[in-house]
């Protein structure tokens, strides 16, 4: 009951012995049979691969139920819940082990309307307070400089029409998309 390479030593009647090949053998038990490529906790909008060692005669489940038409050897996981995974050898049914996969929510993006200030002069951005949500003002909608963490930004002063953007992120470190502010 152990995976590893075997051999076969047979004795004829006369007393001779010949040994076999070896053949490698892999126990499969119902906790061998799923795997995930990556993390099973993540931020919505992402996902985990769920592979079977089989790659046929598979049938994926979520929360116990079938996944209709879900029978290849890898199943993408988006949504939060149990995922296992049926096969179909040898005239039989081996279930594997359940998967927890655990989605997070991704914060709202920041509620914040475009303002205006006197050529010259700074202004102070000010976000709500929204429990388990921090923000973070760039000076770009994707990359950019981090310009300050928190509820406010203010700017230094303006003598054109500058564009800030501000995101949420939650307690998982999930990020919502970025707000621009105009100014």
């Amino acid at each position: 009951n152990a995976t590893g390479n075997y051999t076969v030593v047979g004795t004829s009647s006369n007393g001779c012995t010949a040994t076999s090949t070896a053949a490698n053998v892999t126990v499969i038990s119902s906790s061998t049979i799923l795997t995930a490529q990556g993390a099973t906790s993540f931020c919505d909008g992402n996902f985990v691969q769920l592979q079977s060692i089989f790659p046929t005669g598979n049938q994926w489940y979520y929360n116990g139920l079938p996944l209709a038409g879900s029978n290849a050897q890898q199943y993408n996981a988006y949504d939060d819940g149990w995922y296992h995974v049926g096969v179909w050898q040898n005239n039989a049914w081996m279930f594997s082990d359940s998967i927890r996969v655990t989605v997070f929510p991704t914060p709202d993006v920041p509620n914040l309307n475009d303002t205006s200030v006197c050529k010259g002069s700074s202004i102070t951005l000010n976000i709500p307070f929204v429990s388990g949500v921090t923000y973070k003002w760039y000076n770009s909608l994707t990359g950019g400089s981090l310009l300050t963490s928190g509820l406010s930004f203010t700017s230094p002063p303006l003598t054109t029409m500058t564009t800030y953007y501000v995101e949420a992120v939650n307690s998982f470190s999930c990020k919502s998309a970025r707000l621009d502010v105009d100014i």
